[in-house]
């Protein structure tokens, strides 16, 4: 009878312990991965333009490093409307530029160059999915040029040493409002035609300027 009762024990328990992993790569597999940007030319909605043949979508952090290792390989457009969880910059050639044409939309995973050596710089149209954070490291640059930022209700909250820059040419809507953190430089330059709408700024760190299109 002892016998069976430790049978029992021992198979519930080993029961949970496989109901537990499982659990964990359940929530591993949740989380957004990287998925690398191969070193050619083309619009990124292609799957030649990734190192895994497979394009980014909503779950996934788009990332560019030294696999990129040829400048022009650097600016390239999106090619349709596109999703991502988020975007990484560490080290590839030059500048990332995402050409106009369509818009992305990043999700709570936001922006990380934390540790990039190449500046950012988004020429499509943006919108925020979800509450994010971009985070810009000292001597790096990102900058919004496309046609609009839509953060809607989401809030963005820019960090970090760096230079964040959304020109003139960038109609902003944010209900949500803006947070500066960091010792970085924030410049919003707002359009002639005030299309620009920032409900709250919260300046936390660094410097901000704001000022007309002209």
């Amino acid at each position: 009878y002892m016998k069976t009762q430790n049978t029992q024990t021992i198979h519930a328990c080993g029961c949970l312990l496989i109901a537990s992993l499982l659990l964990l790569a359940s929530a591993l597999n949740l989380q957004a991965q990287p998925v690398v940007r191969a070193n050619t030319a083309g619009p990124l909605n292609l799957t030649t333009a990734w190192t895994n043949n497979v394009a980014p979508a909503s779950g996934d952090i788009a990332q560019w490093d030294s696999t990129v290792a040829t400048a022009a390989n650097t600016t390239a457009a999106l090619g349709v409307d596109t999703a991502w969880a988020g975007i990484n910059i560490f080290n590839p050639a030059a500048t990332v530029v995402i050409s106009a044409g369509n818009t992305l939309t990043l999700g709570s995973s936001g922006v990380n160059m934390s540790g990039a050596s190449a500046n950012l710089t988004f020429s499509c149209g943006l919108t925020l999915g979800n509450p994010e954070t971009w985070t810009v490291a000292s001597g790096r640059t990102l900058t919004v040029n496309g046609t609009s930022l839509n953060a809607g209700a989401n809030a963005l909250t820019i960090t970090g040493a760096g230079t964040e820059a959304i020109a003139a040419a960038t109609a902003i809507t944010a209900t949500g409002g803006f947070t500066k953190n960091g010792s970085g430089a924030l410049t919003i330059t707002g359009q002639a035609t005030p299309t620009t709408s920032i409900t709250t700024l919260t300046l936390n760190g660094g410097e901000t300027t704001i000022s007309s299109g002209g």
